[in-house]
């Protein structure tokens, strides 16, 4: 009877440590939650800036715009200071936390997948080409000017419009621009859904929460739904006929219509009248949008009366294709 009194308490008082393993799973859980929000948005936010930067590539590459700021050239050539790794820290407490339901696993299980995505050399290319930059400049006489911001210096202007150097630069970075968009998108595609099961799976015990994340119609302003934004993006619907397009792989598409289906605003792309692919649109702003599935960016155009006139999309310097809107 002592034996069997002392067994009863051992598992009596085990069964009580796992429950408040358990319970400080969710609880963490709960801030991994707010981790994973934070990523997102962190990484959209970058997509933004990334976006408009290939925008700029677009006029100075495909419209041979010549900018009248410093500002415009230094964005083409320096890639993104502001990149940062997904934040772990919460996810590393997490690890440390033993003795869980099997349903607590399958979540852990799945975080581990995604946090062994990692871009730590992608990151070092990035500071190394900033560096780069500037020990290529420092050859020239213009180069105080230059960081000083007198940008009135004929040297620099001539230099940014003519000298095939600074082309060579441009063409890097748009290509890493397209390298780390593509990352983005990757890590954006993997993270949504384990969000969404994260957020089910606190819902359920009845958690309580401050943050949640509206994921399909973010903006870099604020979050919200498609009800609330959907008379911002009117300006996407249309019909597009193809243009031009500057790489020469594969038929391309003939035209493309984007629509609201659904509730939701979507991209359809046709070939000889029929479907070739469609998806769900991602607005960025009122001016470039992405794809479910696709990693480029969709940008696009208006006349000087302000309507949409026309669409681009970039996948980096040798693939833009462009589509004229007719209806």
């Amino acid at each position: 009877l002592v034996v069997l009194g002392i067994l009863i308490a051992l598992y009596i008082n085990n069964r009580n440590e796992q429950r408040k393993e358990q319970e400080k799973f969710d609880m963490v859980l709960v801030e991994v939650e707010k981790e994973l929000i934070d990523n997102i948005r962190s990484k959209r936010g970058e997509i933004n800036r990334l976006a408009f930067k290939d925008s700029l590539c677009l006029k100075f590459f495909v419209d041979s715009v010549q900018f009248e700021d410093k500002y415009s050239y230094d964005a083409i050539i320096y890639p993104d200071n502001g990149i940062q790794l997904p934040r772990i820290r919460s996810f590393q407490k997490l690890t440390e936390i033993n003795n869980i339901t099997n349903e607590q696993k399958s979540i852990l299980n799945e975080l581990n997948r995604l946090y062994d995505f990692q871009i730590d050399w992608l990151l070092e290319k990035i500071v190394n080409a900033d560096t780069n930059i500037h020990e290529t400049f420092k050859k020239y006489d213009w180069y105080e000017n230059y960081r000083k911001g007198q940008f009135d210096d004929d040297r620099i202007i001539d230099y940014f419009n003519n000298h095939t150097e600074y082309r060579n630069l441009a063409i890097d970075n748009y290509s890493l621009i397209h390298f780390y968009i593509f990352y983005s998108w990757a890590y954006d595609n993997a993270t949504v859904p384990i969000y969404r099961n994260v957020h089910n799976y606190l819902d359920s015990l009845k958690i309580a929460r401050t943050d949640s994340l509206e994921l399909e119609y973010d903006t870099p302003w604020g979050i919200a739904g498609l009800e609330y934004h959907r008379d911002n993006y009117k300006h996407f619907l249309g019909k597009y006929d193809f243009k031009w397009r500057m790489v020469n792989d594969g038929d391309p598409t003939d035209s493309v219509i984007v629509s609201v289906k659904n509730g939701t605003l979507n991209y359809t792309d046709y070939k000889s009248g029929k479907i070739d692919w469609n998806s769900e649109i991602i607005p960025i702003n009122k001016y470039r949008f992405r794809l479910q599935g696709y990693p480029g960016i969709l940008h696009l155009e208006y006349d000087e009366m302000g309507d949409v006139v026309g669409l681009r999309c970039s996948i980096g310097p040798r693939a833009v294709e462009w589509w004229k809107k007719v209806r």
